[in-house]
């Protein structure tokens, strides 16, 4: 009988000690447009980003993570886009978790394709980052007009 209660015990002890199993994932990236007409600095677009929440205890709900948006490529390499707030902060509580980024032209934006990539970081304490099942890029095609 002590044997059968000490195993008891030792199992109560593991699930104990087992971290949440909870995880964040990007579950979608759109851009609209998805051609930017750039006419000298003006031409404004937006990408969401969509993040699937499961698995988490009710503290870690309670929490947040960041997600970022940055430049993944770009034709011609030496064309650039600018994105406002590209770090922001999202709730857990809510599945799918939506962030939204401004992206827009300067100077700098050239016509042909960007590609922009989104990431997540700053997750609390047993709260896994699951990669996706597709990478988190989404391609944006930029026009420049006279």
């Amino acid at each position: 009988m002590v044997k059968i209660l000490g195993t008891c015990f030792l199992l109560a002890l593991a699930a104990h000690k087992l971290p949440a199993q909870g995880f964040v994932q990007i579950s979608s990236i759109r851009v609209h447009p998805q051609k930017l007409t750039c006419v000298g600095t003006a031409g404004i677009g937006f990408v969401r980003v969509q993040v699937y929440v499961a698995g988490l205890a009710k503290a870690a709900k309670q929490s947040a993570a960041t997600v970022e948006l940055a430049l993944y490529s770009t034709r011609p390499a030496e064309s650039k886009l600018n994105i406002r707030d590209a770090s922001q902060e999202i709730s857990l509580q809510n599945s799918p978790a939506v962030v939204d980024f401004e992206i827009s032209c300067n100077a700098d934006t050239l016509p042909g394709e960007i590609a922009l990539g989104a990431a997540i970081s700053g997750t609390p304490d047993g709260v896994q980052i699951r990669e996706p099942a597709r990478e988190p890029v989404i391609g944006v095609l930029i026009e420049r007009s006279k």
